[in-house]
């Protein structure tokens, strides 16, 4: 059993009243024996539970049903996520950086214990997609939203939140969004107390990474960056590349004018892989030869195309992301606002190899 079944299951049975108010648990040993799970990933559950409110955990004695805990409603929430085709060579980065976006959505709708209904691009193009469903909410990327499917959502009844995007869309939709802002502004001022006075910027020639590089170019303005302190290197994108073989070709570009110790800035960490890969072939030492920092922090959901975390990211928050568009509709559905709501999610810098520091940061 995962630890997200074993969560699932302990609310199924709270929900369902088999463990009332007040009802023992268990200890953290005997959980652990019963559902062939590390006590520490038990731990870990249960004091999610407890933040939510859900269990209280008593020292000595073990884990109960809060009393203070009153099940949520059942909601029925729609997800609806267009993803880019993918060949089997890429099946790491399409997992990584698309697919943990609708995997991670029914994950914690299934913890909550909600009904879900999936949705394709073209069911949002009938204005009828959802007809007896009776939604309490819908969850979508922006890449399901264009002149057809806008209107057929402009109406519901229920709120609509959208996802994945880097900065706020003209729609009056809710929006869960990474905070670029912020966490380039923590980017810039690491690179200012490292002394690095030049940077060269790395990225693709196309919508989402331009405007990535637009953000950054203006958080580094606040810290005393001019456009004279940036040095560009870009490509097209190449047909059937998600990004690493056009990283590639950009690295083998930015090794003609290389020199020891030079530090670049790319927005995305698939083109990085590709990036690390030209420096890697001609033996550079990340943090001694180049310092490259990137976008995305892929290597957290699993994305180790050399065998261990090396690159320096700033992060974009799937998972949180997720959990607070799905809390919003909760919100929403037990106190509709009548507000349009656009919540900035923080993005750390989280410092690997490839970029030298004083202090090492990794997730929690």
């Amino acid at each position: 059993m995962k630890s997200y079944q074993f969560k699932s299951k302990l609310m199924d049975d709270i929900r369902s009243g088999r463990l009332g108010p007040g009802a023992f648990i268990g200890l953290t040993r005997e959980l652990s024996a019963r559902h062939g799970i590390p006590q520490i990933t038990i731990n870990r559950t249960l004091n999610e539970l407890v933040r939510e409110g859900v269990v209280e955990r008593i020292r000595n004695r073990g884990t109960f049903v809060s009393r203070r805990y009153s099940p949520r409603k059942r909601l029925r929430i729609g997800i609806a996520f267009a993803l880019p085709s993918v060949r089997d060579a890429s099946l790491q980065f399409f997992s990584a950086a698309f697919q943990i976006f609708p995997t991670y959505a029914k994950e914690v709708l299934n913890e909550a214990g909600y009904d879900r209904f999936e949705f394709s691009f073209d069911d949002l193009h009938r204005k009828d997609f959802d007809r007896g469903l009776k939604l309490d909410g819908l969850l979508l990327n922006t890449a399901m939203l264009d002149m057809n499917t806008i209107p057929n959502l402009l109406d519901k009844p229920y709120p609509v939140v959208s996802v994945q995007q880097s900065e706020p869309i003209p729609y009056l939709f809710h929006q869960v969004i990474p905070d670029l802002p912020n966490g380039f502004h923590e980017m810039a001022a690491r690179l200012r107390e490292n002394g690095i006075n030049e940077l060269t910027l790395l990225f693709l020639l196309e919508e989402t990474q331009m405007t990535r590089m637009k953000i950054f170019r203006l958080s580094a303005a606040c810290h005393g960056y001019s456009s004279e302190a940036f040095r560009e290197n870009s490509t097209d994108c190449l047909s059937g590349d998600f990004g690493q073989l056009a990283g590639y070709k950009i690295g083998c570009a930015a090794l003609k004018t290389h020199t020891p110790g030079m530090t670049y800035f790319s927005t995305s960490d698939i083109l990085s892989c590709g990036v690390l890969s030209a420096f890697f072939e001609q033996k550079l030492k990340p943090g001694i030869d180049f310092r490259l920092i990137s976008f995305d922090n892929l290597e957290a959901e699993g994305l180790l195309p050399f065998g261990r975390p090396v690159l320096t990211s700033v992060d974009f928050p799937k998972r949180a992301i997720i959990r607070r568009a799905i809390r919003l509709i909760e919100e929403e559905t037990a106190s509709p606002s009548g507000e349009t709501h656009i919540i900035k999610m923080p993005c750390a810098l989280i410092e690997r190899e490839t970029f030298f520091c004083q202090r090492q940061k990794e997730p929690l």
